[in-house]
């Protein structure tokens, strides 16, 4: 691997703990202080609150001092984490399931003070995603890390008669891929340099670890039943492996 890619591993995490930095907290960094830049009298949804993205991302959000966040849960594991772990109030956990869209939205606005969000942040994708688009407001920025199968099926792209089609001429929207920053070689420098800022939150206490869930060996079959039990869903923070 290239030393960019690579940096000491904070005194404070164990390996399990730091094996997830890379993958969860350093793209939710990338999304929120690169791409969202969001200020602490901001408002902010977080569609998937209680995963490695979001469970990252709303400590991030906390540490630049955002008080006004409103996040999604699918099970009352998923709330007892972010309540506990993250900090939050029940009433900024909105349960989505067996929920339409019109609900959620209404919901999410009067869980925000009866306002739509100047920020929204999508580590879900799908339903999640245009729940986004109906919740930002006008010069909103929206940051996705989520690629969807076929992306016209997010209805802003649409011309249709909607609140949110005639506040759109001013939508900032911003795809991140999964893998974070890409580019070539000369790019790879601003991976060290996040990754030292992380590991100085953390041994700083400004940043601390939830939810890992090391659930054995590297194989194919632990490969395999780590895919399962995200598709199950009700995954609270990130899974690793651990490598012989």
């Amino acid at each position: 691997m290239p030393q960019e890619f690579v940096t000491v591993r904070p005194r404070i995490l164990s390996i399990e703990e730091a094996a997830s930095v890379p993958v969860a907290s350093l793209t939710a960094n990338q999304a929120i202080r690169l791409k969202a830049r969001p200020t602490p009298n901001d408002s902010i949804f977080v569609a998937g609150g209680a995963g490695g993205l979001g469970s990252a991302a709303i400590q991030i959000l906390q540490m630049i001092g955002v008080e006004k966040i409103v996040t999604t849960s699918g099970r009352e594991a998923s709330t007892r984490f972010i309540v506990d772990q993250l900090r939050l109030s029940p009433e900024q956990v909105l349960h989505y399931p067996d929920k339409g869209l019109r609900q959620l939205t209404e919901e999410a606005i009067a869980a925000n003070g009866g306002s739509l969000f100047d920020k929204t942040l999508d580590f879900v994708g799908g339903e999640m995603k245009r729940l986004c688009f109906e919740l930002v407001d006008f010069d909103g920025d929206i940051v996705s890390t989520v690629e969807e199968t076929d992306p016209f099926t997010v209805s802003v792209w649409h011309g249709r008669s909607s609140p949110l089609f005639r506040r759109s001429a001013s939508l900032h929207f911003h795809m991140l891929g999964a893998r974070g920053l890409s580019g070539s070689k000369e790019t790879w420098p601003r991976y060290t340099q996040q990754l030292h800022e992380l590991t100085f939150l953390y041994e700083a206490h400004r940043l601390w670890p939830v939810g890992v869930h090391n659930i054995g060996g590297l194989s194919a079959e632990t490969i395999r039943r780590g895919h399962e039990m995200l598709e199950a869903g009700g995954i609270q923070g990130k899974l690793v492996y651990s490598v012989p």
